[in-house]
């Protein structure tokens, strides 16, 4: 199972989601809590810092996240 770090901006609605595993690729330890997280973390699509987190295990059974458009 692969866990994976959904964000949604709280301003505009935009969703996106990160593999818990590539955190390192943007300098951060893959068990970084999420308040340190969301506070580096700004929306590709209105620049607001208002984002939320939340981890979640992906379910090869389940349907996958979709990000809202």
């Amino acid at each position: 199972m692969h866990t994976r770090i959904a964000v949604d901006c709280l301003t505009c609605g935009h969703s996106a989601s990160i593999g818990q595993d590539e955190l390192p690729s943007i300098g951060l330890a893959e068990d970084t809590p999420l308040v340190v997280l969301t506070k580096r973390l700004t929306c590709r699509t209105c620049g607001s810092g208002s984002v939320r987190a939340f981890r979640y295990v992906e379910d090869e059974e389940a349907p996958p996240l979709i990000p809202r458009g």
